[in-house]
């Protein structure tokens, strides 16, 4: 912890926990603060965080920067508030970016969702090359002025699916059908979630999600260091 003050917190935490410490700090703010209000009449207070992910020799004000702008673009996503932001900033320039809700409408963390499948990447159960082969195939359909995620649900799901039974690694027959299993519900999940998520930008709305998966491979895949 760097800096904890009002309603203010600046962290560094490990790649391989960034999941797992993102939801404790959600899950302390309800307790904490908006369980006590249950019995006032003050509104539920909204909890939105920005994430930077970078190098370790990474400029830190440049991280601290990117993390405060994504801060704000997660307290700008929907009306509501209540959003994760995400900047991946990779050592060759790229900048991967993505917004989500904490949970869907059952109350399921999405971050535990991304978790899943870093640690899907990590042990090595896929290759990224359904994640390639779907964002290819999908640039075909997405226009990023005017893309609906429900329209193009049924396409994207059935064309995931596919790509992440090619990508599986798993020789035993009985363990590759169960990971393709679980892939593919988390992947079509996650779809779903996203494209159902009232936001400003709705057109904005998959390249968040592709985005999101992206970030969740390289943190399987990258080495902790």
């Amino acid at each position: 912890m760097i800096y904890a003050g009002g309603e203010d917190f600046l962290g560094m935490i490990p790649l391989e926990d960034l999941f797992s410490v993102l939801k404790v700090l959600r899950e302390k703010f309800r307790e904490i603060v908006n369980d006590r209000l249950q019995d006032s009449a003050v509104q539920e207070l909204s909890f939105s965080a920005g994430v930077c992910i970078a190098h370790y020799k990474a400029p830190l004000d440049l991280v601290f920067e990117e993390a405060k702008k994504m801060e704000s673009a997660a307290k700008d996503f929907r009306e509501i508030k209540n959003a994760v932001a995400f900047s991946l900033l990779k050592r060759s320039g790229e900048i991967h970016q993505a917004i989500l809700p904490w949970k869907d409408e059952e109350g399921h963390y999405l971050i535990d969702t991304l978790g899943a499948i870093s640690q899907s990447f990590a042990a090595n159960d896929f290759s990224d090359a359904f994640l390639r082969n779907l964002s290819a195939e999908m640039r075909e359909f997405y226009n990023p002025g005017d893309f609906d995620m429900r329209e193009q649900q049924e396409l994207f799901i059935s064309e995931s699916s596919h790509f992440i039974a090619r990508a599986c690694l798993e020789a035993d027959a009985g363990k590759r059908r169960e990971k393709i299993s679980r892939m593919q519900a988390r992947i079509a999940g996650l779809y779903r979630v996203v494209a159902n998520t009232a936001c400003k930008q709705p057109a904005k709305r998959f390249e968040y999600y592709m985005m999101a998966l992206s970030i969740a491979e390289f943190l399987g895949r990258e080495p902790v260091e």
